[in-house]
């Protein structure tokens, strides 16, 4: 949940946000572009106010989304594969509330890190 109340929830391939009134909007999913998402699966909210992020562990696309809470994507990062910066089936992600360093868990390669 959000500082306004909004719930943010990944269901049938799509993650929405849902208002404390009941509106449901779609952020991302099996649409086309920056927020395509084949399998979103993870999901945190980091910062506060204008600056809160919803961060996405898209978990067949090998890939972790930074979104804004209206849909734009701010940055996206990863591939498929078991080097540096790729991943393979992504789970989890969060942020260090200092640092601000990410921190992805990634279920193909067994593994916690920090993406490069």
């Amino acid at each position: 949940m959000d500082a306004s109340g909004n719930i943010h929830v990944s269901t049938g391939g799509t993650v929405r946000k849902i208002a404390p009134g009941g509106a449901n909007t779609a952020l991302a999913g099996n649409g086309g572009g920056n927020t395509h998402a084949r399998n979103p699966y993870g999901m945190r909210i980091v910062g506060t106010g204008s600056s809160a992020q919803l961060l996405i562990a898209d978990r067949n696309s090998n890939r972790v989304l930074v979104l804004t809470f209206n849909g734009a994507c701010v940055t996206q990062f990863g591939t498929a594969g078991t080097g540096s910066g790729q991943a393979d089936f992504p789970q989890g992600v969060d942020r260090h509330p200092t640092t601000g360093q990410l921190a992805v868990a990634d279920f193909g390669n067994v593994s916690v890190g920090a993406p490069s």
